[in-house]
C-alpha cells in the first residue's frame, strides 16, 4: 500500500497542517489522524522518553484508546525495545522499526506480545523531532504493515515534516505567555512568572520583574534558573516541571513582601496535550499583593485556638516567611523542639501544612479540614 504514497504530496499536505495548528485554524488530532492515513492500521502518537528516569509517554495519540495509553505510560514504556535504540540514531531522519530490531527478536518480546498485537500492529515509522537532555521527542506511527520495505516511503514523510515540528516546538517553547495576558496582569498589579523545563525563566511581565530585581518570593540564578523561596511551593514547581506527572494542577501560599502580604498560586499553565509535548511543562507563579488586608492576624489566631505564647512566636515567624530552622536559632530552641510545637499548632487549627496555617490566617474564604 504504502509504496504507492506519493511523498511529496503527502508531505505538502501535512506540512500545511502543522502551520494550520500553529494558526489556530486546525488541531493536532487533526495532523495524527492524517499521519494514520499513511499506512494500514496507522495509529498515530507524539511521545517522548526519558532514559534517565526510564519512563515514557504518549502524549496525544489518533487510535489508541485512553487505557492502552496509561499502559504504556505504566509499563510498556520501559520495556520497549526500540526507545534505547532510537536515542542512538540521528534527529530529524525518519526510520522503520526494522532498522532498530530484528523482527524475530520483537517477536520474542513481552512489548510485542502485550502492546503491539493489542493494537492489531507489526511495526512502526517514527522520527526524533527534538532531543533535551535525556528526553527524546518523537512522532511515530504503528502499523500493521510489516514489510519494512512498503513502510520506508512513510518514514520518508516524517523526515520532510521533521524541520517544521522543530518549529513548532521553537514556537510554543517561545509564546508561553502571551502579550496581551501579561498586560492584562500588569493592569491588575499581578505578577506572572512562567517558568519551563529545568526551571529556566520562560517570560515575566513588569510588576514580576520588580519581584525578581529584589528577590522577593521568587530569584533567579545568573543562569536563568527560577526558585521560589519557599520550600514546599520550589518542591511543588519542581514536580510540576517533570514530563508526565500527575502532580496537582495548582499550589497556593502566602508570603510577606516589601508591598505588604500576598498570595501566591502556582500552576501548571499548559492546556492541551499537544501543547505540553511541544513545550515542555510550563508553570506559572502568580504574586497577587492586592487582596491581603482581609483576614486574621496571629493575635487572632492566638486567641481562637488558644495558642501560647511559643507557639504564637513560632507562627509570627513563619508568617514573615521564615523556616522553622530559622525560627528555631533565632528563639535559641532545637528545630525539633520548633517541630513539636508546629505540629502542636497543626492538631490546634486543624491544618496539616504549612502553607494550609499560613492561609488559614489571611484567607477568609479557606476553610481547614477539622
Amino acid at each position: 500500500m504504502s509504496l504507492d504514497l506519493d511523498v511529496e504530496r503527502v508531505s505538502v499536505r501535512l506540512i500545511d497542517t502543522v502551520y494550520a495548528c500553529l494558526l489556530g485554524v486546525a488541531d493536532w488530532q487533526l495532523f495524527l489522524d492524517q499521519l494514520n492515513g499513511m499506512l494500514p492500521g496507522g495509529k498515530s502518537m507524539f511521545m517522548f522518553h526519558d532514559t534517565v528516569r526510564n519512563t515514557g509517554m504518549l502524549s496525544l495519540s489518533s487510535g489508541i484508546d485512553e487505557k492502552i495509553m496509561a499502559s504504556y505510560r505504566e509499563h510498556f514504556s520501559a520495556v520497549n525495545p526500540w526507545v534505547s535504540r532510537v536515542m542512538a540514531l540521528p534527529i530529524g531522519i525518519g526510520i522503520v522499526s526494522d532498522s532498530m530490531s530484528e523482527r524475530s527478536e520483537l517477536r520474542q518480546t513481552e512489548f510485542y506480545w502485550d502492546y503491539l498485537r493489542r493494537l492489531d500492529c507489526e511495526a512502526c515509522i517514527g522520527v526524533t523531532v527534538m532531543r533535551d537532555a535525556a528526553r527524546s521527542f518523537m512522532i511515530s506511527t504503528l502499523t500493521k504493515e510489516g514489510d519494512a520495505n512498503r513502510n520506508a516511503p512513510a518514514a520518508s514523510v516524517l523526515t520532510r515534516l521533521q524541520p517544521h515540528l522543530k518549529f513548532a516546538f521553537e514556537y510554543y517553547r517561545g509564546n508561553t505567555t502571551a502579550p496581551a495576558e501579561r498586560s492584562i496582569l500588569d493592569t491588575a498589579g499581578i505578577a506572572m512568572i512562567a517558568v519551563g523545563p529545568r526551571c529556566t525563566l520562560v517570560a515575566a511581565n513588569a510588576v514580576a520583574r520588580e519581584f525578581l530585581d529584589k528577590g522577593e518570593i521568587v530569584r533567579t540564578s545568573p543562569v536563568g534558573r527560577v526558585s521560589i523561596r519557599n520550600s514546599e511551593a520550589e518542591a511543588t514547581m519542581r514536580q510540576m516541571l517533570v514530563m508526565g506527572s500527575t502532580s496537582p494542577r495548582g499550589f497556593t501560599f502566602f508570603d510577606r513582601t516589601s508591598k505588604g502580604k500576598a498570595k501566591i498560586t502556582v500552576v501548571r499553565l499548559n492546556k492541551d496535550a499537544a501543547a505540553e509535548f511541544f513545550a515542555g511543562p510550563t508553570v506559572g507563579v502568580l504574586i497577587d499583593v492586592i487582596h491581603m488586608d482581609a483576614g486574621e492576624d496571629v493575635g487572632g489566631l492566638v486567641s481562637r485556638f488558644r495558642l501560647t505564647p511559643a507557639e504564637a512566636r513560632l507562627v509570627e515567624a513563619l508568617d514573615r516567611g521564615g523556616s522553622v530552622k530559622d525560627a528555631a536559632a533565632a528563639f535559641n530552641i532545637s528545630e525539633g523542639t520548633a517541630r513539636q510545637q508546629l505540629k502542636s499548632v497543626f492538631r490546634k487549627v486543624g491544618v496539616t501544612r504549612q502553607s494550609e496555617l499560613i492561609r488559614s490566617m489571611h484567607d477568609p474564604m479557606f476553610t481547614p479540614h477539622l
